[in-house]
């Protein structure tokens, strides 16, 4: 027996880690709804360890799954910690080049997907990977040629049930893969120990309870789905609410006809329900939780105000898991540029660094590189076939996560920028989201998108529904913003007008696209600009 931290004594799963009152609530897309309960869960995936061991799966191998929202992930990732497999969790959207390259790049021997995928992107390609020995499929029926069927394979290992490896916190256990949106997506190592620190998240600074329902909007090929959306419920004794129901609502109308408590969203998610201005009605909803990049204070306001209920945000990354949280309590007003992502969780040593020659200095209240302690069992074990990008990432004791932070009076941190998005300007460092932030409150955009020509000034790009002959007036209070709070001269900020910013599906400007993708700068301040098409496609999640 081990006490949950809630006083209340919760049996878990050995090999898991899953407490006896976790269930998985799933919706499937004809709109039916089946609960299955923790030792049901234990049962199938006890069964599939089996399974596993007979199609040779062993320590340390890769387990990649695509799917939309279906408890045969959970089932699978319960089965690889048996196993001491990896799970590589892939964006089930993603097209058959993407999904091929992510099977190559971390050398899967299994994929669990569905029959679908498999003939439409896989199949085609299956001789350009060597390493997949096996698809297993979720359909029902006859599995396409080449696969199995997963029912079958559970079914087929009654009395083979594989005993169960003794879990170390160092076992690999995830290969979550980056998002690509200032560089190459990077395969990220992560252990068991990530999994332990989500579980510790969601008991002790989420509060979860065995009576909480936790639903979530993000995609399973998410970095943070696993870990926080499926794995921290599970091992916290709550409900997984799994919705793949067919539908085109807006996840703040599906969510509505759910008794969800707790909703894990991603800042894309948070930005479309202010977009639509659209109430969330629910009575259940006590906490909305934000993961990915951070959300500014008037974004949090206008969220809670929609949808009755708190609003925290965070700052997540990949290589390092959820380290911060902000508080539900908390001061409206403040003087920084940037978003709130509060302070360090659970004891954790986090610090706020200078880069001085080859040596770290502490910030105090200046900007610096957010940097944490590598004893953090959330911290990444390796970049995927990269070791010397990951030996860069450590200096001095410190892992440096790449994003500049500020501390406030209170001692909460605040997203600035990528530090290789920041930018000196004559008043100092500042980061491109900071400054959209700010000038969204200064003049009536309809989007925009900042960008820094290294030391010689500043592109805006903006999206308005003014007519032409507004233009000008727009691009001039733009300028003339800019140039206040940067104090860069005038003739050193450009605009320009484009039909609209690419972004991801988190709903973060693809810079890149428009630095290389999109066509110059125009000479003319106030000219019409039309993105080219590579724009159109916003890079994946």
């Amino acid at each position: 027996m081990a006490d949950g931290g809630q006083g209340a004594s919760r049996e878990r799963d050995v090999a898991g880690e899953m407490v006896e009152t976790a269930r998985i609530g799933w919706t499937d897309r004809s709109g039916q709804r089946r609960v299955i309960e923790a030792h049901e869960l234990s049962r199938l995936a006890t069964r599939l360890a089996g399974a596993l061991a007979e199609l040779g799966i062993t320590g340390a191998d890769r387990l990649a799954v695509a799917l939309e929202p279906h408890p045969a992930i959970a089932v699978l990732m319960l089965s690889a910690l048996r196993r001491r497999a990896i799970v590589v969790p892939l964006y089930a959207g993603f097209g058959a080049e993407v999904l091929a390259q992510r099977l190559q790049h971390s050398g899967a021997r299994l994929l669990l997907t569905t029959a679908e995928v498999y003939r439409d992107r896989i199949a085609a390609l299956r001789e350009s990977l060597p390493l997949l020995d096996h698809v297993v499929v979720i359909d029902e029926g006859e599995p396409p040629a080449g696969t199995h069927a997963l029912a079958r394979l559970i079914d087929e290992a009654k009395g083979r049930d594989e005993e169960s490896a003794v879990p170390l916190a160092d076992d690999p256990a995830l290969l979550l893969y980056s998002s690509g949106r200032s560089a190459a997506a990077r395969g990220v190592l992560q252990a068991r120990g990530a999994l332990e620190w989500a579980a510790r998240v969601g008991v002790e600074a989420i509060g979860l309870q065995p009576s909480d329902v936790v639903w979530s909007e993000l995609a399973t090929g998410f970095g943070p789905y696993l870990p926080y959306a499926l794995w921290m419920p599970l091992a916290s004794g709550a409900t997984v609410a799994m919705d793949d129901a067919d539908s085109d609502a807006p996840w703040f109308d599906r969510i509505a006809g759910t008794d969800a408590t707790i909703a894990l969203v991603g800042p894309g998610a948070v930005r479309r329900l202010l977009e639509s201005r659209s109430p969330i009605a629910s009575s259940s909803l006590r906490q909305i939780i934000s993961l990915g990049e951070p959300l500014t204070i008037e974004e949090l306001a206008q969220a809670e105000a929609l949808s009755g209920a708190p609003v925290r945000t965070g700052w997540w990354q990949v290589e390092a898991g959820l380290v911060t949280l902000s508080a539900v309590e908390r001061e409206p007003s403040r003087s920084l540029i940037g978003g709130l992502i509060g302070a360090p969780m659970l004891s954790q040593d986090a610090s706020v660094m200078c880069r001085v020659d080859r040596s770290l200095q502490e910030a105090g209240d200046a900007p610096g590189e957010l940097a944490l302690r590598p004893d953090l069992p959330s911290l990444m074990r390796a970049y995927w076939g990269e070791p010397v990008r990951y030996e860069r990432a450590f200096r001095d004791g410190w892992y440096l996560t790449g994003d500049l932070v500020q501390r406030d009076s209170t001692g909460r941190l605040w997203f600035l920028s990528r530090r290789d998005e920041a930018f000196e300007t004559p008043r100092g460092a500042m980061g491109p989201e900071g400054l959209e932030s700010l000038l969204r409150r200064q003049v009536t955009l309809t989007d925009l998108a900042v960008l820094p020509r290294g030391d010689d000034g500043i592109d805006a790009w903006l999206v308005v529904d003014a007519a032409d002959r507004a233009r000008s007036t727009v691009s001039a209070a733009v300028t003339r913003w800019l140039a206040e709070t940067t104090g860069w001269p005038a003739e050193r900020i450009r605009t320009a007008f484009v039909s609209h910013i690419p972004r991801t599906r988190s709903r973060q400007p693809v810079r890149r696209l428009l630095r290389h993708g999109g066509r110059a700068m125009p000479t003319l301040a106030t000219s019409a600009v039309p993105l080219v098409a590579a724009a159109d496609q916003p890079s994946a999640p």
